[in-house]
């Protein structure tokens, strides 16, 4: 049965933690796959739930799905099939980032993909830009110049001009976007 989240935080602050400890523990704990959130209640995790299972749960879901019509996953399609398998929607948004962001799967406007399926050169292009923009921001800290975009795709092949018109449909898209001083971060 769950824990009401405020019934737990009474209780914890009610034990000398700030509340702001009580936010952060929990949204540990949700992170890690020890506990889970669902709505108002906050109840531990089923053995089932753990960060493993769940992102090999993810790719599976991801792999059945585009199999079964041979295009892009919805985001909205994989998030339904995620919950009816028990993780939560912040959960699952989770995930899905982590294995973007580790190449298992990609993303575009027409939906999450393995990798390696149904990449058009535009998709590739993206993919390598996206890439690009990641590695850099990461590597500064503050973010990537479009010049060193630009110049980074560009020396794994990609033309210029294709280089630059696909950061700004990445721009116009929200998948980047403008960190200020003419730095970009991914969105």
């Amino acid at each position: 049965t769950g824990v009401l989240d405020a019934r737990l935080e009474r209780e914890l602050t009610g034990r000398g933690l700030e509340l702001a400890e009580v936010h952060q523990a929990l949204i540990d704990l949700v992170d890690e796959g020890d506990v889970v959130r669902d709505g108002g209640e906050i109840r531990l995790a089923r053995p089932t739930e753990s960060k493993a299972e769940a992102r090999a749960l993810m790719l599976e879901e991801v792999h059945a799905l585009s199999e079964d019509r041979g295009k892009p996953v919805p985001l909205m399609t994989l998030l339904r099939a995620a919950r009816s398998r028990g993780l939560t929607t912040a959960r699952a948004h989770r995930i899905i980032g982590e294995l973007v962001d580790e190449g298992s799967i990609w993303r575009d406007d027409r939906g999450i993909h393995l990798t390696g399926e149904g990449e058009t050169d535009r998709s590739k292009a993206r993919k390598a830009v996206l890439d690009a923009v990641r590695s850099l921001a990461h590597g500064h800290g503050t973010g990537a110049s479009r010049v060193e975009v630009i110049d980074l795709v560009v020396s794994q092949g990609l033309g210029e001009e294709q280089a630059r018109e696909t950061l700004e449909d990445l721009l116009d898209d929200g998948l980047v976007h403008d960190a200020g001083g003419g730095l970009l971060r991914p969105g």
